[in-house]
Formats: C-alpha cells, structure tokens, sequence
C-alpha cells in the first residue's frame, strides 16, 4: 500500500492510513479543508450504505431516519461533487417520476392490522415508499420527494410503472398524481383511508 502521495505543489504528504490524514509542511487551509470534507463525506457515503443494507437485510426500516441523515450530510460535504456525481441536467424541461420502495417496516405493521394468518404468514402484501421527482421545478441537483403511504403491492407495481411515463410542467402532489393515475387504471388500495383535496 502506498504510505501516501504528494500533493501539486506543496511539500505536504496526504498518508492514507494512521490518523485520517497527516499533513507535512503547506499552509493552504482551504486545499486541507476540501480534502477534510472529500473523507468525511465518503465515510459517510459508506456508512449510509451500510445500513441500507442492514435495513434490507433485516427489514429494520425503523433506521432509515438514520439513513437520511446520513446520506443528506454527506451529499452537503461532497462540495466537489466527487462522490455523488450530480448532474445538472437533472434541472429544467419536465418533471419526471419514480418511485422508491421502503417499507412497510416489520412483521409488527401486519400484525396490527390484522392481516398475519396462524403461522404469522403475511396474508395481504402492502407497500411504501417515496416518489422522487427530478427535472422542472425542483431543485437542480437533488430534485424533490413525495411521501407514499402504504398501498397494496400489486397496486404498487402498476403505479411504479405508470409514474414511469408521466411527465409533467411542474411537480404534482401525490393527490394530483393518484387522481390522474386512476382514471385509466384500477383504484389503489390504500392500508388507510386517505382523502383526496386537490384535483388536476
């Protein structure tokens, strides 16, 4: 392994294990503060992305405030966009969607609901999520999210899809979204009664 390497220009040597990093002469405080945010942003990267894999490894989706946290910060520090390669283009043009499944988050959401059978096997699978929408309106970077309660997985599945053609002006609610959706297709099958206040 490489004890480290020199950076353009200075004197000062980066070393890649030890402490995080150890600097040898230079005095370029704003270079050693963008390499100080380059790691923790990466450690960050890597520790979010370990526990969305204990989350779907283990169906602990109670972690996933953690997770945002997590992510969102590292996303903030990554000043460079080195790590998460944001592009631009997400900007402008039509809003796009896509959905993104977290949940429900145990065994305990069924069992509430009473839709466990003996063997504590699920009777009815639900699903949840977010919508995540880039392009139009939304922010040029990051884009926007809406929150999905839980809804029936088949029901899910058509939804997913069908988000995957819409394009709109400018980023729908998910009131406006659903209305627009079931005239062509079946009505969702929410866990929960939910009512509907803004119309297209």
């Amino acid at each position: 392994m490489v004890d480290g390497i020199f950076t353009q220009g200075t004197n000062r040597r980066i070393y890649s294990h030890g402490n995080l990093w150890t600097f040898i002469g230079g005095g370029d405080n704003h270079r050693n503060t963008t390499i100080l945010k380059y790691y923790l942003a990466l450690g960050l990267y890597h520790i979010g992305d370990g526990v969305s894999r204990i989350m779907e490894r283990f169906e602990w989706y109670w972690l996933y405030p953690l997770y945002t946290k997590v992510m969102l910060l590292s996303s903030d520090l990554d000043t460079e966009n080195r790590i998460w390669q944001r592009e631009p283009y997400m900007a402008g043009g039509k809003c796009r969607y896509s959905t993104n499944w977290m949940g429900p988050a145990g065994l305990w959401w069924y069992e509430e609901r009473g839709l466990l059978d003996e063997n504590r096997q699920i009777t009815e699978h639900y699903s949840c999520g977010r919508i995540d929408v880039r392009g139009g309106d939304t922010d040029i970077y990051y884009g926007d999210e809406i929150g999905v309660p839980p809804m029936r997985s088949e029901d899910w599945g058509r939804f997913s899809d069908w988000l995957d053609t819409v394009e709109t002006d400018f980023m729908w609610t998910l009131d406006q979204l659903v209305e627009m959706y079931e005239r062509k297709n079946p009505k969702i099958r929410w866990a929960d009664e939910r009512e509907f206040e803004e119309e297209v």
